[in-house]
């Protein structure tokens, strides 16, 4: 019965994704591009709070922690974005790369609770099955950015449930 269920579930998503003509190279990209909009969407959200409240910038995230630490993530977001413009040709043609990238970055989008970011992660790695799989790659420069944005990733997310218990 489940296994059924299973397979009806997994065909529905693969139609899902011929309706909407998602591939691997669509769905990286709206990950990225999302990744670095949402930041920007969020700054103007922090100007259009300061605004109504008649403060600065610094006043308003000063007066609250919480938007701080968002706003630091919101950054890197952006810093995530750019290194995953930057090194896209690397990161498309390994699956293991692709794959590392994606569930760092969608784990994290989902534990600070980005569910867009999560579904279209999740997308991305549905689409991994067609990248091929090469016996050994170099990507020091990507293991360095998933290492140092994860770590950061992880403090602001440790300062937000911080925040969110006091």
């Amino acid at each position: 019965m489940t296994g059924a269920l299973s397979k009806k579930i997994a065909h529905l998503i693969a139609e899902g994704f011929k309706i909407t003509h998602l591939n691997l190279n669509r769905s990286y990209t709206a990950f990225t591009a999302i990744l670095g909009i949402i930041p920007v969407a969020y700054f103007l959200y922090v100007l259009m709070n300061a605004n109504q409240k008649s403060q600065s910038v610094i006043a308003a995230l000063s007066s609250s922690p919480y938007a701080t630490v968002m706003l630091i993530v919101a950054l890197l977001d952006v810093v995530c974005a750019y290194t995953m413009w930057n090194f896209k040709k690397i990161i498309l043609q390994h699956r293991d790369v692709f794959r590392s990238v994606m569930i760092v970055l969608t784990t994290i989008q989902l534990l600070l609770g980005n569910v867009i970011l999560f579904v279209v992660g999740l997308a991305c790695l549905y689409f991994s099955k067609h990248i091929p799989k090469q016996k050994f790659v170099k990507f020091n420069q990507v293991k360095a950015m998933l290492g140092v944005t994860s770590i950061s990733y992880l403090f602001c997310l440790a300062i937000i449930i911080k925040l969110l218990v006091h």
